[in-house]
């Protein structure tokens, strides 16, 4: 994996349309309340507009450095953050990308991707058993990108739970999710 650092935010911006990100990833198996292949395959080929940012999603942003202070503090790890214009790049497949939330050193699992969500309390249901599939299909996008096999979905609820999960390398779901993104 290598990283490359942008300039601005339309350079970033720039960048995520050359490859499939890993918030791609769940648009992709249909796993996405928020877009679908063909809307992801037009926004990539410039044909229409990228859908604004949702308010929820400009907070999620706004908060992410909290959130992740309160990880490293509650877990004991810590998470190294390279910066909101920085994007991670597959060694192998230069196409398959994303903007890292952070990575940590895991004592029992070693290096790991880390992914941070903000989600409203009712939504919490939907983590019971651990994050839900458009969670895991991002995750699994990071890791294959980052070439590790372990990654932590940090999920903070209301804005007074948080929550973290480990997510392991899926060699199923790699390759089914790789068949896609091709």
């Amino acid at each position: 994996m290598r990283l490359i650092e942008c300039a601005d935010k339309e350079a970033w911006l720039n960048e995520r349309r050359a490859g499939i990100g890993g918030s791609d990833a769940p648009a992709i198996l249909r796993l996405s309340r928020f877009s679908n292949p063909v809307e992801l395959f037009n926004e990539k080929l410039g044909l229409v507009e990228p859908k604004p940012q949702s308010e929820a999603a400009k907070w999620g942003v706004r908060l992410e450095p909290v959130i992740r202070f309160a990880f490293e503090a509650e877990s004991g790890l810590n998470v190294p953050y390279y910066g909101p214009h920085v994007i991670a790049v597959n060694d192998n497949l230069p196409w398959q990308r994303f903007s890292p939330d952070g990575f940590t050193d895991h004592p029992e699992h070693g290096r790991s991707v880390v992914q941070i969500k903000m989600t409203h309390s009712a939504n919490q249901q939907d983590w019971e058993n651990g994050p839900p599939p458009d969670v895991v299909a991002q995750v699994q996008h990071e890791m294959m990108v980052a070439d590790v096999n372990h990654g932590i979905a940090v999920a903070l609820f209301g804005n007074q739970k948080l929550e973290w999960f480990s997510l392991f390398a899926d060699q199923a779901f790699r390759e089914n999710l790789l068949r896609e993104e091709l």
